[in-house]
């Protein structure tokens, strides 16, 4: 999720590459839509800080409503900095920051997702 779509375009070309089945939204309004619709779906969020209307932090607490153990990674551009208690708070697995190569991108994904639970 992140309102930029030439960045949402580039994360999905990266995780494809990488073998995922990619998901994406450029409004964080849709992508809770989506994720209320089906949270079973969804095996791992990636999502943008700053973000119009809802941000990061605001959709990873509507979606942890939803689905508390769903693993999150929570995207932020260079100036911002995300406080160790929203971190805590959210139960964030993971943070990056942009912009995000695919290396980078591919180790964390693969990170997360073997720590998380099955199921």
């Amino acid at each position: 999720v992140d309102d930029e779509p030439d960045v949402v375009r580039m994360v999905r070309e990266m995780l494809e590459a990488l073998g995922y089945e990619v998901e994406c939204r450029t409004s964080s309004h849709q992508a809770l839509q989506a994720f209320r619709a089906a949270p079973d779906r969804y095996d791992l969020i990636i999502t943008d800080q700053t973000m119009p209307e809802l941000n990061g932090d605001a959709l990873i607490r509507e979606i942890r409503c939803l689905r508390p153990g769903v693993p999150v990674i929570l995207c932020s551009g260079y100036h911002e900095r995300l406080g160790p208690e929203i971190v805590a708070e959210l139960s964030i697995q993971a943070c990056l920051q942009k912009p995000i190569d695919i290396d980078t991108l591919g180790r964390v994904v693969q990170r997360v997702l073997s720590a998380a639970p099955l199921g």
